[in-house]
């Protein structure tokens, strides 16, 4: 599976190329698996804080990916 999606990150938005998407049923968590991941490494700070968890709700909104 193979997506596009925005993220906002502070005051701007961040393109994410979403190659794989895992779901916990135990923790009720989604990890999403980022192609670009790279890209994040110029943005140290604010990936330290950003959280790609999502609730298995939240993810269903993404499915067409």
């Amino acid at each position: 599976m193979r997506g596009e999606m925005s993220m906002a990150f502070g005051k701007g938005w961040v393109d994410l190329v979403v190659v794989e998407i895992k779901i916990d049923l135990v923790s009720d968590q989604v990890d999403l698996v980022i192609a670009n991941a790279e890209r994040f490494d110029q943005m140290k700070g604010l990936w330290d804080r950003a959280s790609l968890w999502l609730t298995k709700k939240q993810a269903r909104g993404i499915g067409s990916l």
